[in-house]
Formats: C-alpha cells, structure tokens, sequence
C-alpha cells in the first residue's frame, strides 16, 4: 500500500561512463506573476443609470456626487441653495442640478416628479441632506423637532416614494441609500431630536426594504461617526474631535470619501443581495465597549 502511495521513480538513462543516471523531467514553466489579472475598468459600475442626490453640495454630498460620476451614473443634484448648486456645477459640468427646498414637502415631491418626467426614472436615490441643532430635552420645542424631522425624516419617505412610484410604473428596479448617523443608536447628550430623527431614518428603510422589495427595489442606510468636512472643522473644537477619536476603536474620525464609498457600494450591484440593514461607517464606535 505504500508503495503504492510514492511517487514514481524518474526514468534511467545511459550515463557518459555506461551506467546510468537518473533523468528528471523539467518542471513547467511558471507564469509571469498576476499576468492574467486585468482589474476591472471601475470598482463599482453605475453606467447609464440616473442618481438623484439629496444635500448634494455639502462635504458628503459632493463625495458622492464625484463617485456616482466616476462609476459611470448621470446625477441630478438636490439642494437649497442655488449658490451652491452653481458652484457644484462649475465643478462637475456633468451634473443635473435642482434648487430645492425639502422642508416644503408638497412642493417637494411635485418638483421631483416634474424632473423625472423632464429627464427620466432615477436607478438610484441617496438621500444626504440632513440638519441638526443639539440642545437639552429641557430647551427642546416642537418648532425645533418638526424643522429637524422635516428635513431629516419626511423627504426620506416622500421624496423615495416618488422616484420609487415612478420605477415601479415602468417595471425598474433601483438602490436607495439614505445617511443617517451612529447616533441613530447611542444615548449622546443634547441629540434628543437629531438622533431621534436618525433612528426614524433607520427604520423608514427597514419598512421601505420590505414594501419596495417585491418591486426590485433595495433600500439601506450608511450610519457614520463624525465626518470630516470643513464645516464639521470649523463647527467641531479640537479638543472634542480628540475626545470623539479616542472613543472610536480605530483611532480616526471618517472621511467623505469613506461614506461615498460606502454609498457607492450599497447603490452598485456588488450589493444586490443587501436590504434593508445600516451600515456603520465609524471605526467600530457604534459596537460599543469605548469608555469601560
């Protein structure tokens, strides 16, 4: 049985004295390493399909916008602020621009059906815009949480439910992606409604995954620590940054391009299999255990 199991002894040959020696075969050549890897022309592949990005010209929202170009998408950008949109234009010629006001719900949808109609159904929405102010729950007003809710929750439904409408009509599918917040599921202080309004996000999705599901429809969130835009540079001291850090397992703060690309991911068919789930875009934060 064992020797059954060795391997073959290599074929005899007439050595230069006449007796013998063993021949080995040569060994095949071995390939130039990696010569048959082509890596893809993109990561993530959106060509021809249209985006409509809410909050478009902040720090994230122009991180997303530059990724869904670059993975081949037509945008249509979404914000309040004519000014900006300009200046994203002049940045990225490529772009779609509307000058919207997402507070005004009504207005809001009819404006975004209006686009669909004039440029056609949007494959991808990513909802970005978002505000905040944090106060204690003893100075908070119901003025303050239906401003906060306004923007952060209601277009989340009501803008999606249009492009969705609108997909399900003609028999698409589609990827919607909304940015909520880590603190959609920590206890922070001063957040009652800015992280209330988060977790209404996170559920909205759950509830839109499940609905638009049957339709072909994927709906997720992307929930990061504090991102580093300018204005989180300007707003954010020093010393809190350094203290946010601290709490965060891998020692960094995120970048816009880290939430774009993880938007990028959830909108692109790398994800086709992924609805309805919240993906935390902080270091680790949100797991828990910082501060024990």
């Amino acid at each position: 049985m064992l020797a059954a199991l060795r391997a073959p002894k290599p074929p005899k040959a007439a050595g230069e004295d006449g007796g013998t020696v063993a021949v080995r075969s040569a060994a095949p050549p071995r390939p130039p390493l990696l010569a048959a890897f082509e890596p893809p022309a993109k990561a993530f592949d959106l060509a021809g399909g249209r985006a409509l990005v809410t909050g478009a010209s902040g720090g994230i929202g122009k991180a997303i916008v530059a990724q869904l170009l670059a993975a081949g998408a037509r945008v249509l950008a979404v914000d309040y602020g004519a000014e900006a949109l300009k200046a994203l234009k002049s940045e990225f010629p490529a772009v779609d621009t509307l000058a919207l006001d997402l507070s005004r719900t009504e207005a809001a949808m009819a404006a975004v059906e209006a686009a669909l109609e004039a440029g056609g159904p949007a494959r991808y929405v990513v909802h970005c815009a978002g505000i905040a102010k944090f106060e204690p729950v003893l100075d908070t007003s119901p003025a303050e949480f239906d401003r906060q809710y306004g923007v952060n929750v209601k277009p989340a439904i009501f803008v999606t439910q249009i492009v969705a409408g609108d997909l399900v009509a003609k028999g698409l599918s589609g990827s919607v992606v909304h940015v909520s917040s880590q603190s959609s599921t920590l206890a922070l202080e001063d957040h009652l409604v800015y992280s209330s309004s988060k977790a209404a996000v996170d559920h909205v999705a759950r509830i839109q995954a499940l609905e638009y599901g049957k339709h072909g429809i994927r709906v997720n969130t992307v929930n990061p620590t504090v991102v580093m835009t300018e204005l989180a540079k300007k707003q954010w001291p020093a010393d809190k940054l350094a203290a946010m850090k601290a709490t965060i397992p891998l020692r960094k703060l995120a970048e816009p391009d880290d939430v774009a690309n993880a938007v990028t991911f959830l909108l692109s068919d790398k994800a086709a299999m992924v609805s309805g789930t919240a993906l935390p875009v902080d270091g680790g934060r949100s797991m828990g255990g910082h501060g024990l």
